[in-house]
């Protein structure tokens, strides 16, 4: 667990009284969160000891659907990429402790509460502490494959840490300060295997948040970023701690608290964004809100969601790719100005990541496509996209 200074809580402390003095008029009774059909059931576990959410258990659905008949287990929406719970309530008692197994798409995860929210124990959205495995919602080092670093904000050297809200060496800053969509961190490759990054929870409750316990989205080891920690309710309060951080230099993840009314006494690293929520709480990005993603490599259609399956199998037919001179990437932007930059990250088994800049195929800011063409990889190798608004 890493606690900020004395100094960081005084100055937490301090920016948080000043955002609950400023947010008038006197908070409401409750806010109505979407979905929050309470079809999960109460979210209570023991007393003491951990208790292991496996979000590999959530059946494949639409995110706000009635969940009764797996009540508990959550919805795993491709279309959201999240894994949302919808409970009735949240009790974490003080010696307790909920931790996650990741999801086959390493989604984050989102609770939906008709109620409050009590912690007083640890929820851990955090890597793996043994392993490589990222949070819920964060990216994993390029271990055990011998990749570079995976995530928005990962280095492409082997000696770079991983960013998110600040860009450490190597790293960069992605997201926003709402964290819409919601995302965690990214890999570090400083030392050894390197380090996966946090993951990333939001909880919005038609009614309170109590914090007397812990939040936490930290990365595995000091090279991973620090993850992603939403909260939206009509009252936050509480003085327990929300931290998104690394024990090392690499960069801080981003928390964000929306609420009528928020307590100062929370001990929050690093320094949160605070706002009143709306009425409904949004819970997902806007239509309007740019988005980029690959829409097809070697001319064959990639899915929305990251289970599926690619052309005859799990990746791209290899007979498609091997021997070719270079094959095309498209790449499909959406409320994103045609003279940003976007770039292809191409991170092969064995060497450092590399940048190529996209050729706008056709369209405008609403919608357009954009094209690179890369050589047949050497073996495993993943491909990021990211777009850079112009200067």
């Amino acid at each position: 667990t890493v606690r900020s200074s004395q100094k960081e809580d005084t100055v937490n402390r301090t920016f948080l009284a000043l955002c609950a003095a400023a947010m008038l008029p006197a908070a409401r009774a409750s806010i109505t969160v979407p979905g929050a059909n309470g079809s999960d059931g109460a979210l209570t576990v023991p007393d003491t000891g951990v208790t292991t959410i496996d979000l590999s258990q959530a059946p494949t659905g639409v995110w706000d659907q009635n969940n009764a008949a797996n009540a508990g287990k959550g919805v795993y929406d491709p279309d959201k990429w999240a894994v949302v719970f919808k409970y009735s309530s949240v009790n974490i008692p003080s010696g307790a402790t909920v931790n996650f197994t990741n999801n086959a798409s390493r989604a984050p995860v989102v609770w939906l509460v008709n109620g409050n929210v009590t912690i007083n124990g640890t929820i851990n959205v955090g890597a793996e502490s043994s392993g490589y495995g990222p949070g819920p919602g964060g990216f994993r080092t390029g271990q055990p494959f011998n990749m570079p670093a995976l995530g928005p904000g990962a280095g492409d050297a082997a000696s770079d840490y991983g960013g998110y809200a600040t860009a450490p060496t190597g790293g960069r800053t992605y997201g926003n300060a709402a964290i819409l969509p919601l995302i965690g961190g990214s890999a570090g490759t400083w030392v050894g295997p390197g380090s996966s990054g946090g993951g990333a929870i939001l909880i919005a409750a038609t009614g309170s948040i109590n914090v007397a316990g812990f939040i936490l989205a930290n990365p595995n080891y000091g090279s991973g970023s620090g993850g992603a920690i939403r909260l939206v309710a009509d009252a936050i309060s509480g003085a327990g701690t929300l931290n998104a951080t690394s024990s090392g230099s690499s960069g801080v993840g981003r928390i964000r608290l929306e609420a009528g009314n928020i307590a100062p006494g929370l001990l929050i690293n690093p320094d949160p964004s605070a706002a009143r929520p709306g009425n409904p709480a949004v819970i997902w990005p806007p239509a309007t809100q740019a988005s980029v993603r690959i829409v097809s490599i070697a001319s064959v259609p990639t899915p929305a969601d990251p289970l599926a399956a690619i052309g005859s199998g799990a990746d791209v037919p290899v007979d498609m790719i091997t021997g070719a001179s270079a094959f095309p990437v498209v790449i499909e932007t959406k409320n994103v100005a045609t003279t940003s930059v976007v770039n292809l990250r191409v991170a092969p088994p064995g060497s450092a990541a590399t940048l190529v800049k996209a050729t706008l195929l056709d369209g405008d800011v609403n919608l357009a496509h954009w094209t690179v063409n890369i050589g047949p990889p050497a073996g495993t190798t993943a491909l990021q996209v990211r777009v850079e608004a112009p200067q």
